[in-house]
């Protein structure tokens, strides 16, 4: 697996460079990313222009839960929104499951209710 994500970041490393990296290849890094490194992509993304798409935002929530940011992560919502994307239940699932995990559950309730009108 490791040798694979060396090649796929190679690979998207060339694509950067020649300036053909794409939202799909992003949501790909971005996917496999920390927060930081997501959040960087993200600021890659939208100063080179290149679109951010629902799957961009939903990677990037699931890298800030992952890293147990969970209020960055529900700030990202508000900015997904903000930015004209509905969240789905695909993309908060990953922060009410984190928040229930952690014995938050009103909190979790108040999030799915607040995104999921």
């Amino acid at each position: 697996i490791n040798s694979n994500r060396s090649k796929g970041t190679k690979f998207f490393q060339e694509l950067r460079a020649s300036g053909n990296a794409d939202t799909y290849s992003y949501n790909v890094m971005i996917d496999f990313s920390s927060s930081e490194d997501a959040l960087l992509l993200k600021k890659e993304m939208e100063s080179s222009g290149v679109p951010l798409s629902g799957a961009s935002w939903n990677s990037i929530v699931k890298a800030l839960v992952n890293d147990g940011l969970f209020r960055e992560a529900e700030e990202m919502l508000d900015q997904m929104q903000e930015e004209g994307f509905e969240p789905s239940p695909r993309t908060i699932k990953p922060l009410v499951g984190a928040l229930k995990r952690v014995g938050k559950r009103q909190i979790a309730k108040n999030i799915r209710d607040r995104f999921l009108q």
